[in-house]
């Protein structure tokens, strides 16, 4: 049963599926952290199942959502009762830059991932976010089919040449592996103007993707005979209180009203992990070698439920085994000055007309973000210096399209945060606030990439033009993340070029007289790199 972090159980698409797992479908405690409303009715449309939307506008770890994301979750029974139940998700292509549709068990651990182009449109529609195709496509459905992990090759392969989206489920719980919830996850990046988080609504009305569940008959095919997909009685694991209504388009999860501190209790003396489920959760602290940088790692992807990851199983051989992040651990009481000379390319279609066209063959990414997490609340406030995320148009750039973010240590006196601030902006640097590490959190910050392009050889996950950024855990798999050897620390030579995210920490006095800059630059140079694009 749920053993929830005292007194907050967290509820976000992450907590909510891991919490709704370990109660094997029970209505979760009660939170002051939940959605933005009490009551809820059944999911839109006949038979649909029941889903979690979260559109959070704030965090605290271990909640760590991109505030330019919007998320969906489907919790599905996988045990016996599961046995011959297979899926149909009927959905338009979001208005936004990136989606990707995911399944994890219960412990958060991906089986099997289908992102944006990958994605057959059906019969009569385009998949906008294929290259050359209209970003504005009118006609925009697709359909994916979840399959029992059981399902025969030959009928895999058979929905294949007929055309179909096909991901398998996990295994049955009791089972060589099984789990007994199935996760189906819905990642949607970087919304057009005019439409929600999720990239739906807007001037189209294009409705959320549904779920139903249907019989799959003695030889392994899907019948169209339906089964019953609701909480408690059918096949749904998502609590009434937590479920979206399409139509209404509430309840959604968004921490608005979330505390300003989180309280995490420390088990056995393990400061880097939080319970939440009776079972560890995961390592996610970042080393730190040299107490003067800011030093950024990947996350192996077993230590992180729910994290993204480029691909399912992973690109290399063996597989790469980190997720498609980079963080680093910062002090709670330094400023933390990040350089990245280069940021990543990225599709701006914000004033797209029906003439526009899909250009991802030629961008590095889709979406590109820099995140700060702690156990302190974090807010969504760009062009404020309390803001805590920033990404794609949002990132300041420079002449040479390099970027700097300065992070300014929350404790600061109000006289010097000013100082800090008027700083950073005349040298036309970003700012985000700080985090707070306690016993039991780290203060962290994240890069994401979404939707790389296969081409990009200085992409930090693993793809066919590159190994991506050090991973330890792929060869090493036990290694847990604080336990990185400095190696595995990001520079423009191992893996991500100019792209690479590198940093100092200072004082505040060093950072005002400019000492902060000159050791910025010099670790960099250090390590064989270059500060700029330009290579000053």
């Amino acid at each position: 049963m749920l053993r929830p972090v005292a007194p907050v159980l967290v509820v976000s698409l992450t907590a909510a599926a891991l919490a709704i797992a370990a109660c094997g479908g029970g209505s979760p405690q009660k939170t002051t952290a939940t959605t933005t409303a009490t009551q809820s009715t059944a999911a839109t449309g006949s038979g649909a199942c029941p889903q979690v939307v979260d559109w959070s506008s704030a965090d605290f770890y271990p909640i760590q959502p991109s505030f330019s994301a919007g998320y969906q979750l489907f919790a599905q029974k996988n045990d016996s009762s599961a046995a011959n139940v297979g899926y149909v998700l009927d959905g338009q292509f979001p208005y936004s830059n990136w989606m990707a549709w995911y399944v994890y068990t219960a412990k958060g651990v991906p089986v099997a991932k289908l992102a944006d182009s990958a994605i057959a449109a059906e019969p009569g529609s385009t998949n906008p976010t294929v290259d050359g195709n209209p970003v504005l496509a009118p006609k925009r459905d697709y359909r994916i089919y979840f399959m029992p992990k059981d399902t025969p090759s030959s009928v895999q392969s058979q929905m294949k040449a007929d055309g179909k989206n096909v991901m398998l489920l996990p295994a049955l719980k009791g089972t060589s592996g099984g789990s007994g919830t199935a996760s189906i996850v819905g990642r949607s990046y970087w919304a057009f103007k005019g439409y929600n988080r999720s990239g739906y609504g807007g001037a189209t009305s294009t409705p959320f993707p549904e779920l139903r569940a249907y019989r799959v008959g003695d030889q392994g095919t899907l019948t169209n005979q339906p089964v019953d997909c609701a909480f408690r009685t059918g096949m749904s694991r998502v609590p009434v209180k937590l479920q979206f209504n399409t139509e209404t388009q509430r309840p959604f999860v968004s921490f608005s009203k979330a505390p300003k501190r989180s309280n995490i209790s420390v088990l056995r003396g393990r400061p880097d992990q939080v319970l939440f489920t009776g079972g560890e959760v995961g390592r996610q602290k970042a080393p730190q070698p040299d107490p003067n940088a800011v030093s950024f790692f990947r996350n192996p992807v077993l230590a992180a439920p729910y994290a993204d990851v480029e691909s399912v199983p992973g690109y290399g051989s063996p597989p790469d085994a980190c997720g498609g992040y980079v963080m680093a651990n910062l002090r709670n009481n330094r400023v933390a000055l990040v350089r990245v000379p280069k940021v990543p390319t990225y599709a701006d279609y914000s004033d797209a007309t029906s003439a526009t066209l899909n250009t991802s063959n030629s961008d590095d990414v889709q979406f590109y973000s820099v995140v700060v997490y702690g156990a302190a609340k974090q807010i969504d406030k760009v062009g404020s210096p309390d803001n805590s995320q920033i990404g794609n148009t949002q990132i300041r750039e420079d002449g040479g399209g390099g970027a700097t973010v300065m992070v300014w240590p929350r404790n600061a006196p109000a006289a010097e945060q000013q100082r800090l601030f008027a700083y950073a902006t005349a040298h036309g640097w970003n700012i985000l606030k700080g985090g707070v590490e306690t016993a039991a959190a780290p203060n962290t910050m994240i890069v994401r990439e979404k939707g790389q392009n296969k081409t990009w050889k200085y992409a930090l996950s693993a793809n066919p033009a590159t190994p991506g950024a050090p991973c330890p855990q792929t060869t090493q798999p036990n290694i847990t993340m604080p336990e990185n050897p400095p190696s595995a620390a990001v520079t423009q030579k191992n893996g991500m070029g100019l792209s690479a995210p590198q940093g100092a920490e200072c004082t505040i006095s060093e950072t005002l007289s400019g000492g902060c800059l000159t050791k910025l630059k010099g670790i960099i140079k250090d390590s064989g790199g270059v500060f700029s694009a330009g290579g000053s």
